[in-house]
């Protein structure tokens, strides 16, 4: 008698099928690692940005004249992940200052914020009309009608 030696059409696609399942369940769990994993690179850009733009403050009592190319800091390799902007002084409010960092895919934008030489918070900023499932996987535990999500443990109680 002749026997054969392999798979059966049916036993391949049971294998496939679990496979697909596997992979589709996986997936999301491995983007939200990947942003996660992103996200903290971009946080570690915003405090040297903070750091440096605080001993600015310090240096000359505003923020007022500050670009990115007058701090001392060196950040991650740009260009990867995220863009860093540093902005928001004006002659109008010395005292305020923004730092941006925009996801290059337009999902978010971190955002610290800094008043009188101090980081005051950092919040997650969503697209008008997007999930801010990202920005809850970073710590954000409430978010405006604008989009803006605050980020508790980067958060000063003063301000």
């Amino acid at each position: 008698m002749y026997q054969n030696k392999g798979f059966t059409l049916i036993e391949l696609l049971v294998v496939v099928l679990i496979i697909g399942i596997l992979s589709s369940v996986a997936l999301p769990q491995y983007q939200k690692a990947v942003d996660k994993a992103r996200a903290t690179e971009a946080f570690a850009g915003l405090k040297s940005l903070s750091d440096a733009s605080n001993a600015y403050y310090m240096a000359n009592g505003s923020y007022t004249g500050m670009e990115r190319d007058s701090l001392d800091v060196e950040l991650p390799e740009e260009g990867r992940s995220f863009t860093f902007q540093v902005g928001g002084s004006s002659i109008y409010e010395p005292n305020h200052m923004d730092i941006i960092a925009s996801d290059k895919r337009g999902k978010y934008a971190l955002v610290a914020v800094h008043w009188d030489g101090q980081r005051t918070r950092i919040y997650c900023r969503m697209p008008s009309g997007s999930d801010n499932g990202i920005c809850r996987s970073l710590g954000a535990l409430s978010c405006t009608s604008r989009g803006e999500c605050n980020i508790p443990q980067y958060t000063n109680s003063n301000r």
